[in-house]
């Protein structure tokens, strides 16, 4: 993720976290632990640029733990242009390869809703996999940290977040087998506490989770991150509705 960032900083293009990845930005600027993806969008504008100037272009990196460091591609899909959402086998548009161990990150443009501007309707958006939005949900971006490196982020994340993992996903401290500590800002392994039962008993009814450390008090865990998004969330001074996306 962090030679990601670092590239598109680098090049220029225009790339924002969604989905599972800004879910993991909301509570404490992580990938959360049992996320086995990296979700990251791109303007059209900058899908171009990528396609016309960086297509199949190798970069290397000096990585910490390793001999030789790692080289990473960076491949754009030909057929990045077509918009249509019944080409399944296109949904994604490119990809930032780890050369070495061949895990990867998917890239998808956000566009605009061409059948949404035919009705008369405009400011909708759209990606390729089927999901929509308002334009001004997404920008201006705002500038913020994660792992450890800068990052943008959707301006009205808190609204896309709850829209599409529910209200209760912003607060939940306990999920997948983790516990979301509050001082320590992150999740830890819930240890798996194994019981007798009788034989009539489900056997996933013998076990439960107790937590290791931290505070089961988590009333206060909405309020704390929107305290801590407020100090470390920023509109970033580039709009991309100026720029033409």
């Amino acid at each position: 993720m962090r030679t990601y960032l670092s590239t598109m900083h680098d090049i220029g293009a225009e790339t924002w976290i969604m989905h599972g990845s800004l879910l993991g930005w909301w509570w404490n600027r992580k990938i959360m632990p049992w996320d086995s993806d990296v979700d990251v969008q791109m303007s059209e504008r900058s899908m171009e640029f990528l396609a016309n100037y960086y297509n199949m272009t190798v970069h290397h990196y000096r990585i910490s733990g390793t001999k030789d460091g790692r080289n990473y591609l960076l491949e754009v899909n030909p057929h990045y242009k077509d918009g249509s959402t019944t080409d399944t086998l296109n949904v994604i548009d490119a990809r930032w390869i780890d050369m070495e161990t061949g895990l990867f990150i998917d890239i998808t443009t956000l566009r605009r809703d061409l059948t949404a501007e035919a009705m008369g309707i405009k400011g909708h958006m759209m990606c390729k996999d089927r999901h929509h939005y308002l334009e001004k949900d997404i920008f201006p971006l705002r500038d913020s940290v994660f792992e450890d490196m800068p990052v943008k982020i959707p301006y009205a994340y808190t609204e896309l977040l709850e829209e599409e993992y529910g209200p209760k996903s912003l607060t939940k401290t306990d999920f997948e087998h983790h516990h979301f500590d509050n001082k320590k800002l992150e999740w830890v392994p819930m240890k798996v506490e194994m019981k007798n039962f009788g034989s009539d008993d489900a056997p996933h009814r013998g076990i439960r989770p107790i937590r290791l450390g931290g505070s089961s008090n988590s009333g206060s865990s909405r309020d704390a991150h929107e305290v801590m998004h407020t100090l470390l969330v920023a509109p970033s001074t580039h709009d991309s509705q100026q720029d033409g996306m």
